[in-house]
């Protein structure tokens, strides 16, 4: 139990110093300004049109799954739709695609 609370009075001397450290004010000019200003803008709309692509795109989905549902005259039609919007969804999520595994370090140079 000493040994943790010297351990963390320690790293607290250590750490403190880092946050109580104010970060000195970037130079700018007019025109640095300008363009940092500009920028969350374009990145608000560019998200935002990914955002509005994303939505018609499930929207397209959804409407797909709805006809053929409509169309469906049996249990056996029913269950072809359920299995075919599963396996858009899962083929269009990145959370449901299997993760890729990372290729091997390449080996160090023999000296």
């Amino acid at each position: 139990m000493k040994k943790l609370l010297i351990t963390a009075a320690v790293m607290a001397l250590f750490t403190t110093p880092a946050f109580a450290a104010d970060p000195a004010p970037a130079a700018t000019t007019p025109e640095k300004k300008e363009v940092q200003a500009a920028a969350p803008e374009q990145k608000f709309e560019e998200r935002k049109a990914k955002l509005l692509k994303r939505i018609e795109v499930r929207i397209a989905k959804g409407q797909e799954a709805k006809a053929c549902v409509e169309a469906a005259k049996n249990r056996e039609e029913l269950k072809a739709c359920y299995a075919k919007v599963k396996h858009t969804r899962k083929h269009h999520h990145k959370r449901d695609q299997p993760k890729q595994e990372l290729a091997p370090a390449p080996a160090a140079p023999q000296k």
